[in-house]
């Protein structure tokens, strides 16, 4: 009993015999798990600010270029825009240019940024002046996108987009360092890093061991 009694109370013992604690997850919200169409679903963050110049050359001026992350909230597809401010102005002429590629969303998802609510009312003039212009209301349709706004400091909320501008800045840390490249330059760099990102495996097409075919982003 002595024996047992001091076994017990062994410090190396009860730290072998100790359970291992299982994190308890919570549910993923409606919008993460929904079949639909990619990027019906859309968070939308922005990254930088990254030194662009002007021209090739030395001696060059450089200014403050921004990139605009929109990911689907389903299959983590992620596109980029190169914008030149972050104003809304700027961020609504990418997000056309995002809609032209990748159509409407229906719902977007974002932090509490300025840029993202003065983007949000305009959006919402936008779409009202659209559906009281008599010379539209016969054949124009307009198809609107309900904007979400996470809870103020709750970054844990965005945690897709989130996810997608660390690999976006891993990506061009190491292949763009601290060089400044010129708009066409960064521009392709973007393409390349949405490229890469879009082909990352996400699962596999089969249980088979042998089988190495996996399913990514760009499948969708």
């Amino acid at each position: 009993m002595l024996v047992n009694c001091l076994i017990r109370h062994c410090v190396i013992f009860v730290r072998q015999r100790a359970k291992v604690v299982q994190q308890l997850m919570g549910s993923l919200p409606d919008f993460r798990t929904v079949n639909c169409r990619p990027f019906t679903h859309s968070g939308v963050d922005y990254a930088g600010p990254f030194q662009i110049r002007f021209a090739p050359g030395r001696g060059q001026r450089s200014y403050k270029g921004y990139v605009a992350l929109f990911v689907c909230c389903v299959t983590r597809a992620i596109h980029l825009e190169l914008v030149s401010d972050y104003t809304s102005q700027s961020f609504l002429l990418a997000y056309k240019r995002f809609i032209a590629r990748r159509r409407i969303p229906a719902h977007i998802y974002s932090d509490n940024g300025t840029t993202f609510q003065g983007a949000d009312r305009i959006l919402r003039e936008n779409a009202a002046q659209l559906r009281r212009d008599p010379n539209l209301v016969n054949f124009l349709s307009v198809e609107g996108t309900t904007w979400h706004f996470i809870p103020p400091a709750a970054s844990n909320f965005g945690g897709p987009w989130e996810a997608g501008v660390k690999h976006l800045k891993h990506h061009l840390r190491r292949g763009v360092g601290s060089h400044t490249l010129t708009f066409e330059e960064f521009f392709t760099t973007l393409s390349q890093v949405e490229a890469c990102l879009s082909s990352r495996p996400i699962g596999t097409h089969s249980e088979d061991p042998n089988y190495s075919s996996y399913i990514t982003p760009g499948h969708f």
